[in-house]
Parts: structure tokens; C-alpha cells; sequence
């Protein structure tokens, strides 16, 4: 028997077999359709609440009023970033629960004052002892090459292999403090083989001085295009002056078009060339072929770029002030002049490609590419 049930309220136990057929209602006179009404069934209880889940909510609801608090450029920042400032994620400044309005006043340095700090003291690598012996083995292979200048077909291979090993050790250095190494390389890394531990290093070398001199040449050939031979053979003069002698009185003496359009070009090529070696030596010859990430990367990052490049130059003037001083001692032997000059020269080399290596360190998340 099953139980049909009317639109009225009306009830009727109906055979099994008489489902399906239309009949007519006794109680209000409507026909209806003969089917088994549907078993009720309890309703579903839904969960309780969970405590969890309220303290999600709460707390989205907590970080959405905190970010209508926030006030600053300085505590966006720490909002988004607190390790900028120097806390871990979720780690709350010291005193007041929020950011400093200053960029990091009463927390620990930044990115940027880490880097400087850094740079500062980048000069005394040398207190490692380890570091020490490296810059002497170094002194002591380069004095060899010196040394050895005896000419030929022997010092020309010489002389390829020897600064191709040296181009390597430079190219390591960057990379050992791009990893965050306070030691330098070992001098045996730069002897894998011929071609990882010489030449490969000696061509990247090679093609970052050349793109560092291409805005030069370029300015030359459009000046070259509207002046005379003569007058393009001197400016090629004055510029090879500057570029490979560091001799820059004819610039100052004649200041024109021409002479401004020179230096300036120089003086890109100058600014650039940290960058390409940082960019050869970490990401490989065809990494430098991507100017628009070399470009946004500087952009981001200029006030470390530019600090990076004072240190650069300001080493190698270091590096000629010395030379020119030991140079002039009256009655000093040519022989300790040299060796001396060399050793600062380089120190002061490792000096500055630390100096890129802590670069990419510090500022690697600004990049606009990464190698790790």
C-alpha cells in the first residue's frame, strides 16, 4: 500500500497496483494523479561553526584595518616587505607595532644600508688570511708573466693564458661575493681547463670592454661623417687618450659640440661596464644581449649602481694615484716599483669586483632577471 496525498491535505492508502491512475478527490473534488508520496527525510544539520574558521575571518578583518591605518610610503613598505627593514614576515617592530614613518628609523638597517655598509667595508677583505694568500698567489703568477716578457711566440701564449686565468679569477671573485662569500676563489678554479679556466673568460672580458667603448665609436663615426680626415684622425687620438691613458686635458681645454658629445659617450660606456661584467660574468655571454632588462635593472636599482661605480672607479684612481707616487720616489728601484704597484693594482681590482658581486647580492630581488 502506498499514500498519495492531495494539493487539499487529503490522504488515501491506494494499492501498489493502482499507482499511476488519475481519481478523483473526495474531499475537494480535483482529479489527481495516483503516485506514492515522498518519504520525508530528516533535514541535514549543518556543521557548527569552527573555531579556525573565526579566526581567519578576524583576521583578515584585522589586516584590512590595519592597511586603512597605514599612513606612510615607509609602512606600506613594511607591510608588503618587512624584511626590507629587517624583520622576518610576520614579526613586529620593537616599539609602537607598525613600520617607522622613516625609511627604517628605529629598526635595523635596510636593503640599501646593508649594501652601503657592506661596501664600506669590502676594503677589508684582506683581515681573512685565506683571502690574503689568494691576493699573493695571484701577485705571484701576474710578477711571472712581467717578468717573462722576453717576446715571442712563447710570451704571446703566455700572455693569453696567464690574463685569461686572471680574467677567470675576476669573473669568480663577482661571483663569490654575488653568493654572499666573504673568502675569495680558490686560484685553482681558474684552471678547470683551457677553455672554461682561460680563453671563455678572456673573450667575456674582451666583448664587455667592447660594448663599453661601442657608444664612443658610434658618436666617432657619425662626428667622423661630418668633419674632415685629419680632423677625424685627432678626435680618434683624443679619445683613445681617454679610454686607454686616462688622459683627459684635451677635453677640457677644448670644450665644444664635439668634445661634450665624446666625453659623454665615454663616460656611458664607463658607468655601463660594471654591469656587463656582472651580467657576463653570472649570466653568460647571450645574457647581454637583453639591453631593455640591463636598463630596468639599473633604473631600479640606481642609487646601489651608482655607489657601485664610485667604489669601481674610485679604486682604479686609487690604483694610478699610487702608481704615480711610487713612480716619482727618487732613487726607488724599478723592480719594487712594479711589484708593489702590482700588488695594489690587484687588491684594488678585487676590491672592485667584489664591489659588483655585493651588488647583485643586496639588490638581486630588484633585478629584472635572476640567476640565483
Amino acid at each position: 500500500m502506498a499514500t498519495v496525498l492531495c494539493s487539499c491535505g487529503a490522504n488515501y492508502r491506494v494499492d501498489d497496483s493502482k499507482l499511476g491512475r488519475t481519481a478523483r478527490c473526495s474531499k475537494c473534488g480535483h482529479m489527481l494523479l495516483l503516485r506514492a508520496r515522498e518519504e520525508e527525510t530528516e533535514p541535514i544539520p549543518l556543521a557548527e561553526p569552527s573555531p579556525l574558521a573565526d579566526e581567519i575571518a578576524a583576521a583578515a578583518e584585522r589586516s584590512i584595518e590595519a592597511e586603512r591605518g597605514l599612513k606612510s610610503r615607509a609602512e606600506r613598505r613594511f607591510a608588503a616587505r618587512p624584511e626590507d627593514f629587517g624583520y622576518a614576515p610576520g614579526e613586529e617592530p620593537a616599539a609602537g607595532g607598525r613600520a617607522p614613518r622613516g625609511a627604517g628609523r628605529g629598526a635595523p638597517p635596510g636593503r640599501y644600508a646593508r649594501f652601503f655598509q657592506a661596501l664600506g667595508w669590502n676594503f677589508f677583505f684582506i683581515a681573512n688570511p685565506h683571502n690574503v694568500a689568494v691576493i699573493i698567489g695571484a701577485w705571484f703568477v701576474m710578477g711571472l708573466l712581467r717578468l717573462a716578457s722576453f717576446g715571442g711566440l712563447l710570451f704571446i701564449i703566455g700572455f693569453i693564458l696567464v690574463n685569461g686565468w686572471y680574467c677567470a679569477f675576476l669573473f669568480n671573485t663577482i661571483g663569490a661575493a654575488a653568493n654572499g662569500e666573504e673568502d675569495l676563489p680558490k686560484l685553482g678554479q681558474a684552471f678547470e681547463d683551457l677553455w672554461e679556466g682561460a680563453a671563455l673568460p678572456l673573450l667575456r672580458y674582451f666583448v664587455c670592454w667592447v660594448l663599453s667603448v661601442a657608444p664612443v665609436a658610434l658618436c666617432l663615426v657619425y662626428i667622423a661623417s661630418r668633419v674632415s680626415q685629419a680632423q677625424a684622425m685627432d678626435l680618434i687620438d683624443v679619445a683613445m687618450g681617454a679610454i686607454v691613458y686616462d688622459d683627459w686635458s684635451p677635453f677640457v681645454s677644448t670644450l665644444d659640440a664635439r668634445t661634450v658629445a665624446m666625453a659623454s659617450s665615454i663616460l656611458l660606456g664607463l658607468f655601463l661596464w660594471p654591469m656587463l661584467l656582472l651580467v657576463a660574468g653570472l649570466g653568460g655571454l647571450f645574457a647581454l644581449v637583453r639591453v631593455d632588462l640591463i636598463a630596468i635593472t639599473i633604473a631600479r636599482t640606481f642609487p646601489a649602481y651608482l655607489a657601485t661605480v664610485v667604489m669601481i672607479y674610485g679604486a682604479f684612481f686609487l690604483s694610478a694615484l699610487g702608481g704615480s707616487f711610487l713612480a716619482g720616489r727618487p732613487g726607488a728601484s724599478m723592480l719594487a716599483v712594479g711589484a708593489v704597484m702590482l700588488m695594489v693594482s690587484i687588491y684594488l681590482d678585487v676590491v672592485a669586483m667584489r664591489a659588483i658581486g655585493l651588488y647583485y647580492y643586496h639588490l638581486k630581488d630588484r633585478f629584472a632577471w635572476s640567476w640565483g
